[in-house]
């Protein structure tokens, strides 16, 4: 589709009865105070048709459709916190899109852009973009924005073995990860991707091509789950040990609640 103004006024449309039929959809009263506009535009979520020339590039579609999405958001409910754009591309080198919708002079005077995301699947716990993300919000008049990584692991394969997924690692590193994000001021908020349990097959709406479907965290044994946490034994793989560079802590499998959620 060429037109992009029709194709913009559609676009709106959806965005708008989405944004007031969460207004009222949990018994009557609101569902939804966040909204991330985009996911991960810059891999293949987001693709520019051959011989479409609505749009000069990748990144001036990502944001004219934040631009749209965001203006009929805040038409259908002036409260909603709207941001995005949910990159899967992070410094320092590149922030794929992001920097454009950041730039957007429109977008920054109608006060559409209230927290930015982006995911992160490094492996490396001490690896930090937040500071460099920090700086070009401040360099384009954002001093102080709200960061959220809502996507993160240590890997992002299907079918993963690595220990700091399923492994005998995975409690030490996401509670390590936790650890650093929670001194990050910038920062308000994580989503670790994901948190099913270990011994439960995901069902077909979970499943999906190239997802993490287990963690390692936690199992689930009836109406009772388990927290897996460090263990000194190694030959226990049911929840898995911490052996890093500290020490080992025996710490064995603890109830954690009567209900699955």
């Amino acid at each position: 589709m060429n037109d992009w103004n029709s194709l913009g006024i559609v676009w709106e449309d959806i965005v708008t009865k989405v944004a007031k039929h969460e207004l009222t959809a949990c018994n009557g009263g609101r569902c939804l105070n966040y909204l991330e506009i985009l996911n991960e535009p810059t891999c293949n979520f987001l693709k520019v048709g051959s011989g479409d020339t609505s749009w000069s590039s990748e990144s001036q579609a990502a944001d004219l459709y934040y631009f749209y999405a965001a203006t009929a958001a805040r038409a259908a409910d002036s409260a909603l916190i709207l941001g995005g754009d949910g990159d899967c591309k992070h410094g320092p080198s590149t922030w794929g899109d992001l920097p454009t919708i950041i730039g957007d002079a429109g977008i920054k005077s109608g006060g559409l852009l209230k927290f930015v995301s982006y995911h992160d699947y490094t492996p490396d716990e001490a690896f930090d973009n937040i500071g460099n993300l920090a700086s070009i919000l401040s360099s384009n008049g954002y001093s102080g924005l709200p960061i959220f990584m809502t996507e993160w692991n240590y890997t992002f394969v299907n079918g993963t073995t690595d220990p700091h997924v399923v492994g005998n690692e995975a409690t030490t590193y996401v509670g390590d990860q936790f650890i650093f994000f929670s001194q990050q001021p910038q920062m308000k908020g994580t989503a670790l991707y994901t948190m099913l349990p270990n011994n439960v097959a995901a069902n077909s709406y979970e499943d999906c091509t190239n997802c993490i479907i287990t963690q390692g965290l936690y199992s689930v044994n009836g109406s009772s789950r388990t927290l897996c946490q460090p263990d000194e034994d190694l030959s226990a793989h049911v929840c898995g040990f911490g052996l890093r560079r500290r020490h080992i802590q025996r710490l064995p499998c603890n109830p954690i609640g009567s209900q699955r959620q």
